[in-house]
């Protein structure tokens, strides 16, 4: 498997230890697989990483009709 090639739109890392990396998203479209594609970003970043960083992710949306809604197989990674 070849790792296709993502952008963030976000990423803020603390200086301060122990604090979480935050990943942001905007989206400004409907599209069905925007948690997935997140989710694809977070874990070709964190495979970089040396350590196990704890990590949060913001995605939003222009409107609330481009929220597609998240898969339930997403619900255990959502607060």
């Amino acid at each position: 498997i070849k790792e296709a090639s993502f952008r963030a739109d976000g990423i803020f890392i603390s200086t301060i230890a122990g604090l979480p990396i935050y990943f942001l998203e905007l989206q400004f479209y409907l599209n069905p697989k925007i948690y997935a594609i997140l989710l694809a970003k977070i874990m070709l970043y964190l495979k970089g990483c040396r350590d196990d960083p704890d990590w949060r992710a913001i995605i939003i949306f222009g409107k609330k009709a481009d929220d597609p809604g998240a898969p339930h197989s997403f619900w255990e990674h959502l607060e």
